[in-house]
């Protein structure tokens, strides 16, 4: 805490150090991985383009999940996802 400063900031003890996943211990937050997902960028490239397309069907026909191609949100890659891919590739 920094009521040596005259003011306490709960969940921070050190500078630069938070207990960002609420599990009592300090995190760092340069050492953090976070998952970072790009919708439509099935084959992580960093560019959405025709490259993800085989991916996409990949994982429509095998019932896997991947967080790239699960473009509504809801948890499941499946038919739902095909229209708002379609659009991100064509940019409408």
């Amino acid at each position: 805490m920094f009521a040596d400063l005259g003011y306490s900031v709960p969940g921070i003890n050190a500078p630069g150090f938070i207990d960002l996943n609420n599990d009592g211990q300090e995190d760092d937050p340069l050492l953090i991985n976070v998952e970072i997902c790009l919708p439509g960028d099935i084959d992580g490239s960093g560019a959405i383009d025709l490259l993800d397309v085989q991916p996409f069907i990949d994982l429509l026909n095998t019932g896997g999940f991947q967080c790239e191609a699960d473009l509504n949100a809801d948890g499941n890659v499946d038919l739902v996802d095909v229209q708002p891919f379609v659009e991100i590739l064509t940019g409408n």
